[in-house]
């Protein structure tokens, strides 16, 4: 009997008593449409914090950064308290936002408005005080510099503020500094995608126009680039086409095999041309590190194949040169002709060796023809000089291929150096 008496003398508390001591109903819009003081000359205080939870994308194109972040804030509701003891110990309730009163804070940077999820409830305890917990997928806009381009570090800000009462009615505050943000985000992160979180500062600021000022709380991630795809992908093939092009000084300039090699070598470079420009944004502030690398890289190219071009003229392309082409490939005239036509006019030529000698006798018998003399004197004159300008096994070569040798080995190491020296200098600019 006593156990029975003791059960039934405890008090039965439900949170619809809460409800109706506060009352809070639909009907009682007062709590909704007013700012929870009890003098309008006080401002609100709203504590926030954020956390951030994964990193999704940062895109240079549209210069936007997406991230998943939990939200926290706290501020204090002067309509509402209660005592514990009178509720069976109850001290905190839950209830739907739409009956409480909502500081209007929304992010400046916020580009996608489908993106905000639903929030529920409001958690509220006896003392009055009114806590706000939801998690949001945050489509921003972001001031990307892609000027260190892999190897870049950008800084992305969050500014939560009111966008319609001023700094006399809501003032912000943050929750937590910004190595308790930086720690907690970096326990609960997810993922990061091409991205390394470092961490995040937190300020307060103010916004004013006019008379009129609004508090802002800024949350500024800071994040570094994952650079080693980038390094595989591109940075790596474009040193390599680049010493190939190098290597190409040691291919023979006797035919065309050196020139064409480098026309590959250039189109190659085309390709990772055009991948780049995939990536990096159409708009920026300051040339990226990158570009300039891959147009230096380019122009070096440029130059190794003009040089190419101009050594080949020289030790190819005199006119003592041509006879002797010709004779080679048993073409006269156009390029267009056979080696029919070559064999055809080495048969004029004997036909009129035959004539101007006028007979088969024997030369003493019968004065030779001053004309044939001729003839014969000058086809030696035009084989001798093109012996002399062109590559023989026991030939000297002339004064223009000599320059043109010279040249090129003076031309090779200049290259080499400019190429170190250019490397240096860009990998000191992306490390600084």
């Amino acid at each position: 009997m006593v156990v029975l008496g003791y059960v039934s003398s405890k008090a039965v508390c439900r949170y619809h008593d809460v409800f109706e001591h506060l009352n809070i109903s639909v009907d009682n819009r007062l709590l909704k449409f007013t700012r929870p003081v009890n003098d309008w000359r006080r401002p609100t205080v709203v504590y926030m914090d954020i956390t951030l939870y994964s990193i999704l994308a940062v895109i240079e194109k549209s210069q936007t950064f997406t991230a998943y972040i939990w939200v926290s804030m706290i501020w204090q509701n002067e309509f509402i308290s209660w005592d514990p003891s009178e509720f069976c110990g109850i001290s905190k309730i839950l209830v739907p936002k739409e009956l409480l009163w909502i500081p209007d804070i929304s992010i400046y940077e916020f580009t996608d408005e489908t993106t905000f999820p639903d929030l529920p409830y409001l958690h509220i305890d006896n003392n009055g005080k009114v806590e706000m917990l939801y998690s949001r997928r945050v489509v921003s806009t972001c001031n990307i510099n892609v000027h260190q381009f892999p190897f870049d570090t950008q800084n992305c800000n969050l500014t939560f503020g009111s966008e319609l009462q001023s700094i006399n009615e809501i003032t912000l505050a943050p929750l937590s500094n910004s190595s308790r943000v930086t720690d907690f985000s970096w326990k609960v992160l997810k993922s990061q995608g091409d991205w390394q979180f470092l961490q995040i500062q937190v300020w307060t600021n103010q916004l004013g126009m006019d008379e009129t000022k609004w508090d802002q709380l800024i949350y500024e991630i800071s994040m570094k680039r994952r650079s080693m795809l980038y390094v595989i992908n591109f940075l790596l093939p474009s040193i390599f086409l680049l010493l190939l092009d190098i290597a190409s000084f040691f291919i023979s300039d006797c035919n065309g095999e050196k020139l064409g090699f480098k026309v590959t070598v250039i189109l190659g470079l085309s390709v990772l041309l055009l991948i780049l420009n995939d990536i990096l944004p159409s708009v920026s502030n300051e040339t990226p590190l990158i570009a300039t690398f891959c147009i230096v890289i380019f122009a070096f190219m440029m130059a190794s194949l003009l040089e190419t071009i101009l050594v080949m003229y020289l030790k190819t392309g005199t006119p003592a040169c041509a006879w002797l082409r010709r004779k080679r490939s048993g073409v006269t005239g156009s390029p267009g002709r056979s080696q029919k036509s070559g064999r055809e006019d080495t048969l004029e030529d004997i036909t009129m060796i035959e004539r101007l000698s006028g007979s088969s006798k024997p030369a003493t018998e019968e004065r030779i023809d001053p004309r044939l003399l001729e003839f014969i004197v000058l086809e030696l004159q035009a084989l001798q000089q093109c012996l002399l300008s062109s590559h023989r096994d026991r030939g000297e070569p002339d004064y223009w291929e000599t320059v043109a040798t010279r040249g090129n080995k003076v031309f090779f190491w200049c290259y080499l150096f400019s190429v170190l020296l250019f490397l240096i200098s860009v990998s000191i600019a992306w490390t600084s």
